[in-house]
């Protein structure tokens, strides 16, 4: 639409130039002119759309949250304190959203006396050609007829085109900043070269009351009470969030190596599992993933009974597939990657024991020669591992039959 309005105007342009020369250079310059002001006008809306949509975008992942992990804010009484930190966020995103609407409201005043403007001296010009003979009355009917058709189009240019591009640029800034930050600089004190660990690392999380080691090739379940499980997976996720548990990967702390590498060499699968619209292919195969390892990785996450067609949609969020499914689709996606080293926390928590009881008699398998540290309270899946941590039992337990 942007292009058939500027169309439009080269139109009317060329037509003006038929009428009288003058007319339509004053179009042709005049119009982009207009709509560059119109532009400068637009920076301060769209500073402010990307501040809004920022706030707008906390408050619907708080309230997606607190709908979907309601159950554990209720079980540990934390309603009030949930609906506060909600009540907050979406106080800060309505008065966003009262800001930029103010600002939306300014420039379309703004743009409007840019076009009032122009169009009145187009039509002004037209008239005094028409006073001073250098235009016939046939002549100033075609320029004001020609003057009326541009005022939409300038309108719209101003009322659509520039308040959407303000908003595509908001978002094309915030996803930039997520991409960049996912391959930001390497922090080093400026005396040493960036750090760098083998291919498969030593896993370390440490502090908090949580010690936990991973050797390359190992098998570790740990049995932690729900707080202290999400604790360490949210600081496996994010290494540089929470400091009071510490990840380490061949005895370096994860902030010093770049998110880019502690990626290449972690990757954790969280409890909930999340799926996108398509079909079962599309959420197995990610950036990570290798191709050769799907059939062994669907196998291994007990998805035979259901995922015989890979081309099978899921729906959005995987609605068409039940609890159980979507988290073997999760699981499998996370086992199809090969990470050197993979987290997985209570990654079968909505699937039947016979099932259950399957996924963890094939897991060491396809993990062979990778590191995984799994979080879970399954003795089914723990009496697979190598070595259990009993964070609740403070104790470490060496052997497979100690996890029952």
């Amino acid at each position: 639409m942007p292009m058939a309005r500027i169309a439009a105007i080269g139109f009317i342009a060329a037509s003006l130039l038929v009428t009288h020369w003058l007319l339509g250079l004053v179009v042709l310059v005049g119009a982009p002119v207009a709509v560059w002001l119109m532009g400068v006008i637009s920076e301060r809306l769209s500073r402010d759309t990307r501040e809004y949509q920022t706030l707008l975008a906390a408050t619907v992942g708080q309230a997606t949250d607190l709908v979907t992990g309601y159950r554990v804010i209720k079980g540990v009484r934390a309603e009030a304190e949930a609906t506060t930190r909600y009540r907050q966020a979406s106080r800060e995103a309505l008065l966003g959203a009262h800001r930029n609407a103010g600002l939306l409201g300014r420039f379309l005043m703004g743009s409007g006396v840019v076009n009032g403007v122009f169009v009145v001296a187009v039509t002004g010009l037209a008239g005094w050609f028409a006073v001073s003979g250098q235009l016939s009355v046939g002549g100033l009917i075609a320029a004001v007829g020609l003057a009326q058709a541009l005022l939409p189009q300038m309108e719209a240019i101003a009322s659509l085109s520039i308040p959407n591009l303000a908003g595509s640029r908001a978002s094309s800034a915030r996803l930039l900043d997520v991409l960049r930050g996912a391959d930001g600089p390497v922090p080093t004190d400026g005396s040493r070269p960036p750090a760098s660990v083998s291919a498969v690392p030593t896993l370390d999380v440490v502090g908090g009351g949580v010690r936990v080691q991973v050797e390359p090739g190992e098998l570790v379940g740990v049995r932690a009470d729900d707080p202290t499980a999400a604790r360490i997976a949210e600081a496996l996720l994010s290494p540089d969030g929470d400091r009071d548990i510490e990840v380490r990967l061949d005895g370096l702390a994860a902030h010093e190596l770049s998110p880019a590498e502690y990626r290449s060499r972690v990757t954790v699968a969280p409890h909930r599992a999340t799926l996108f619209s398509g079909t079962i292919r599309d959420n197995l195969t990610t950036p990570t993933s290798l191709p050769e390892r799907l059939d062994a990785a669907l196998r291994a996450a007990a998805c035979d009974d259901f995922a015989a067609d890979l081309d099978d949609p899921v729906g959005e969020n995987g609605n068409r597939l039940s609890g159980g499914q979507r988290q073997r689709v999760a699981l499998a996606r996370a086992l199809a990657t090969g990470a050197p080293v993979l987290v997985l926390h209570d990654p079968t928590t909505a699937v039947d024991s016979v099932t259950e009881q399957a996924i963890a008699g094939r897991l060491s398998a396809i993990r062979t020669g990778r590191s995984t540290l799994l979080i879970a309270s399954s003795p089914a899946l723990l009496a697979s591992c190598d070595r259990v941590v009993d964070l609740l039992a403070d104790v470490s337990v060496p052997d497979r039959t100690a996890a029952t």
